[in-house]
């Protein structure tokens, strides 16, 4: 999914863990804003901005951890679509928790990797 000197976009704030495991990974993880005003949600236009030919990955945790904000469904499905934009690493389809609930994603086929913890 990403080779040494690729990019994660991580977080922040988020677990500490996720930037020490791109270290581990010899990745680097760039910080995305999760904005006070916006409720401690992600900044798409900020995020937006962070894209380089290196970023391979989007890190993206509902419930956030530390903050415990859940995103809602429409952040999302833009989240998606901002997955779809940036066409990089092949699509990983892992299983979303939703309200608690553990079922299969639906990630349409697209090359960026939306991640969930």
């Amino acid at each position: 999914m990403v080779n040494p000197g690729d990019e994660v976009l991580v977080p922040d704030p988020g677990w500490p863990n996720y930037r020490t495991m791109t270290i581990c990974a010899g990745v680097r993880a760039v910080a995305y804003p999760m904005a006070e005003r916006l409720g401690f949600l992600p900044d798409l236009d900020a995020l937006e901005k962070l894209v380089t030919p290196r970023s391979k990955v989007l890190l993206v945790n509902s419930p956030s951890n530390p903050l415990g904000i859940v995103f809602p469904p429409g952040l999302m499905a833009e989240l998606v679509d901002f997955a779809r934009r940036h066409d990089s690493v092949p699509p990983v389809r892992r299983g979303l928790r939703v309200h608690g609930l553990r079922r299969p994603a639906r990630i349409p086929r697209t090359r960026w990797t939306p991640t969930t913890g």
